[in-house]
Parts: structure tokens; C-alpha cells; sequence
């Protein structure tokens, strides 16, 4: 056996690896345009989206958009984690402070939401396909473009 195949036969055992721990590394990322995502309308009609996704897509391992991704927030004694929003914010100033904590944040920035609040984005990640079923990918599509 070649030096090459002993390469290749390592990084599928590797990628192997990766979906028995991980599922697979499929994702969709969905792109959504506004004028303003920072609207209680706009937020709640995305948290809905992101619920239906993860009800009606097969295969779905998670479903993240800008207000559920995980926030790290430092204090004197503790490093608290949570999601960024529990509800749809519903005063002006619970938006704002809301839209701060999104755009504050640069691993948040052009991969959930843009600088400018106009363009939020949703991730799927998918848990690995079953054996048993012959092309699992093409159920997906269809599921999606329902919602």
C-alpha cells in the first residue's frame, strides 16, 4: 500500500470518527433579510421559524439563530451561560439591550446577524443519517422549503 493510501484510509477513519461523535457535518444556513430584525414582530416570526425547522425537518440535531445561541457573561464570582434571549423582547429598551448584546459580540456578527441588523441568519446542523435509509439527504430540502 502506498504512502498515499495509508494518508487517505487515516482521514476517512478521522471523518468516521467526527459523525460517531458529532452526527455528520451537514449544515443549511439560512439567509434572512429585513429592514430591521430588531423588531419584536421580526424577532418572534424567527424564534417561530427556528421551532418549526427543528419540528418538520428530519434529521435535525440543533437549530440556532441569534437568540438562542449560548451567552457568556463574566461576573466577579461566576461565568454565567445562557441563551442570549429567553422571550421575544417586549419593550423597546428589552430590544435595544437585546440588539447590544448581539452586536457586541464579534463571534455573533456576520454568522447570526449583521452589523447593520438587517440580515439574521439560521443554522441547522444535522445528527447522522441512518444506515438503513437510501439517500436521507434529499427529505431535507423539501422540509425546508415548506417552512
Amino acid at each position: 500500500m502506498s504512502h498515499f493510501s495509508r494518508k487517505m484510509i487515516k482521514q476517512v477513519q478521522v471523518l468516521q470518527n467526527f459523525r460517531k461523535l458529532f452526527g455528520n457535518d451537514d449544515s443549511i444556513y439560512i439567509l434572512i433579510k429585513t429592514d430591521n430584525f430588531f423588531t419584536q414582530e421580526n424577532i418572534h416570526l424567527v424564534k417561530q421559524m427556528v421551532a418549526e425547522l427543528k419540528e418538520q425537518v428530519p434529521y435535525v440535531k440543533e437549530v440556532k439563530y441569534i437568540g438562542n445561541v449560548e451567552y457568556l457573561e463574566g461576573t466577579k464570582e461566576n461565568l454565567l451561560i445562557s441563551k442570549l434571549i429567553d422571550n421575544v423582547p417586549s419593550t423597546k429598551e428589552e430590544i435595544d439591550g437585546f440588539k447590544k448584546k448581539a452586536i457586541g459580540e464579534s463571534l455573533y456578527v456576520d454568522n447570526y446577524i449583521s452589523k447593520d441588523g438587517k440580515l439574521a441568519g439560521i443554522v441547522i446542523d444535522f445528527e447522522q443519517y441512518p444506515n438503513d435509509v437510501v439517500d436521507p439527504r434529499k427529505k431535507i430540502p423539501p422540509a425546508v422549503y415548506v417552512n
